[in-house]
């Protein structure tokens, strides 16, 4: 699995999806920014070695607090990632290790192989679940609009 994953990370188009969903989450900020050492809320992670598992209180778009533990390029809760990189096998926080598990939860979500083929509307779709910052989120958190996603990658 580790394998296709690796070999999945080195496709145009899954390079274009993860910077998308960083744009999408808020931690991707121009090329002089490390996307892989953002907090929620915008903070710094010092430390890469593993998830940094705070807690963030924060107010959904429907007017209920909420808490999250999500962290990193791709806002990673801490049981996601526990899940995802225990059964990866993977070593640290690190920027390998969060593309790589960001490309697991996709295959998880039967988007990867769409977004290998370049199909970015189908993926983005099966995605929402995971992603609360796409268009398809079901969740109660401020969602991006379809252009953000289609100039994000590139095809508006």
């Amino acid at each position: 699995m580790l394998e296709q994953l690796q070999a999945a990370l080195a496709n145009e188009n899954a390079q274009r999806y993860l910077r998308m969903l960083q744009q999408a989450e808020g931690t991707y900020k121009g090329a002089d920014g490390d996307p892989y050492r953002v907090a929620f809320g915008g903070g710094t992670i010092t430390d890469l070695s593993q998830h940094p598992r705070n807690l963030h209180s924060f107010t959904q778009t429907d007017g209920r607090r909420n808490k999250t533990s999500a962290a990193g390029a791709y806002q990673f809760l801490g049981s996601t990632w526990d899940d995802v990189a225990g059964k990866l096998g993977l070593p640290d926080f690190g920027p390998q290790s969060q593309d790589l598990a960001a490309l697991e939860l996709m295959r998880r979500n039967g988007s990867l192989q769409d977004v290998l083929a370049g199909d970015f509307a189908s993926a983005v779709k099966k995605d929402g679940k995971t992603w609360a910052s796409l268009p398809s989120s079901p969740y109660a958190q401020p969602r991006r609009s379809q252009g953000f996603i289609e100039k994000a990658l590139g095809v508006a």
